[in-house]
């Protein structure tokens, strides 16, 4: 049995590509169910047999389990560490609910692997406490636990799998572990040496969800969720449809404080002098994001990381700290001023062009930023603080310690600190290819009504499907 995770806002595409590989025969019905959450989704469920989490919740409730004894069961079975603040959502919750809602969904997973019926478990890329919990399950029985991830391939749509919790690709890792300086063709030096001179951003920055900005499509989908919240009954313990004006109201705060911040911008941010300054570079990260969460999950207190960042420099050396433009709107004013209090912390405005701060700096202090993994193609120093994916291509300075990133960064200025091997250009490239090869060229992406048109679109289905039938007929570990 193959199962499909429902909950998370990729499902539409999912659908769409499980509908295909049905029609043509590529995959029995009767073969694969999904879980749900509620009634999110529930039009592109078609004809598929579903595993419902609320209504799983609903009959527990009528059993009083002894929620304190169940939890000290499982967390004697299972690793619970950082569940209660991965999660977004569910954060926000009270104590109590959170604790019943952690051992819910054990029991939710426990019953549906324990009888060893699913083979297979498709979800999205780690960002939830349910997810995370899925994996630990299905890790116990045996289960292949899959997520998808875009593999932020410079210019492309892509995606992979990932078969853990810490945005490791594992094909592209498997293929990696091959690499030797023979392997590496002049077209993969080529492609390299390509982005160098013409570097461009992940396609997923261009997406509304991404602008400061209200339009019709706004809108719409204000009504559409109105409709849905209010008069197609939901489960209480779907917490992850919101209210829409509790949506609308975050979206309005925000964009209100980022038109303020834009007003106040010669005040909050500071000049940039790149070119006279000796600087490392600190990307931001939005906020509550998988990013922080669950990549980086002692670190999530940004403006708390960036001070302690910034003492482990030289006087004489600025934290140039870039703001995330998909982020304007997220942090308070205070935030920035407890930022300016730093001598040697300098604000950077989100309309800089990174690639050339990146090109001018020192090295990159990072969690999980994508800014990292670009830093990498202009052979700079970078230095990380979570789990990213970018990690396993060997050519970063992985971090435990502000004490370490300090020693490192001293070794650094004195000159005495080897980051460039004689291969760095071979290994990038070879990683690359890596990353081409072990991938699908297709967009896996939130379902929101400005890109409807090209993620549901008839070559993006089928390349979808496409992957999905690969990853269930081959040894998913087999890289190319």
């Amino acid at each position: 049995m193959y199962l499909f995770d429902f909950i998370h806002d990729e499902s539409p595409l999912i659908s769409e590509a499980l509908r295909q590989l049905i029609d043509e025969q590529r995959l029995r019905a009767g073969e694969m169910a999904i879980v749900t959450m509620g009634r999110r989704w529930k039009d592109f469920y078609y004809e598929f047999k579903q595993s419902s989490m609320t209504e799983f919740f609903s009959d527990l409730d009528k059993q009083k389990l002894n929620i304190d004894e169940e939890l000290r069961r499982i967390a004697r079975e299972y690793d619970t560490t950082n569940l209660f603040t991965v999660d977004r959502l569910m954060i926000k919750k009270p104590r109590a609910l959170q604790r019943k809602t952690l051992v819910y969904t054990f029991l939710f997973y426990e019953h549906l692997f324990k009888a060893r019926t699913v083979s297979h478990y498709f979800t999205t890329g780690i960002a939830y406490m349910y997810n995370l919990v899925s994996y630990q399950v299905a890790h116990r029985y045996a289960v292949r636990h899959i997520s998808f991830y875009d593999i932020r391939y410079p210019g492309e749509k892509r995606t992979t799998l990932s078969l853990g919790v810490k945005n490791r690709f594992d094909l592209v890792y498997k293929k990696y572990q091959d690499f030797s300086a023979d392997l590496v063709t002049e077209a993969m030096r080529a492609r390299l040496e390509n982005f160098r001179q013409k570097p461009a951003q992940p396609t997923y920055m261009k997406n509304l969800i991404n602008k400061q900005t209200i339009n019709a499509i706004l809108i719409k989908e204000f009504f559409i969720r109105f409709r849905k919240y209010y008069f197609e009954r939901n489960n209480r313990y779907d917490y992850f449809s919101r209210s829409p004006f509790s949506l609308s109201y975050d979206k309005l705060r925000k964009l209100v404080l980022a038109k303020l911040i834009l007003a106040l911008s010669s005040r909050i941010f500071e000049k940039n002098q790149s070119d006279r300054d000796d600087y490392f570079l600190f990307p931001i990260h939005m906020v509550p994001e998988a990013s922080t969460l669950v990549l980086a999950k002692h670190y999530t207190n940004q403006l708390e990381t960036i001070i302690n960042v910034a003492k482990t420099l030289p006087a004489d050396v600025y934290l140039y700290v870039k703001e995330h433009k998909s982020a304007l709107g997220d942090r308070s004013l205070k935030f920035y001023r407890e930022l300016k209090k730093i001598p040697n912390i300098k604000l950077i405005s989100h309309t800089e062009n990174t690639f050339d701060l990146i090109n001018k700096a020192r090295g990159i202090i990072t969690l999980s930023s994508t800014v990292g993994w670009e830093a990498l193609f202009f052979r700079k120093p970078v230095f990380v603080l979570g789990n990213v994916f970018y990690n396993d291509a060997g050519l970063t300075l992985k971090i435990d310690s502000f004490i370490q990133l300090e020693l490192l960064i001293q070794s650094l200025m004195e000159d005495k600190l080897v980051y460039m091997t004689h291969d760095f250009d071979d290994r990038l490239a070879y990683f690359l290819d890596c990353m081409l090869q072990n991938s699908y060229p297709f967009e896996f992406n939130v379902y929101k009504l400005d890109i409807t048109s090209t993620l549901l679109e008839k070559n993006n289905v089928e390349k979808c499907a496409d992957f999905i039938h690969l990853t269930l007929t081959n040894d998913i570990t087999e890289a190319k």
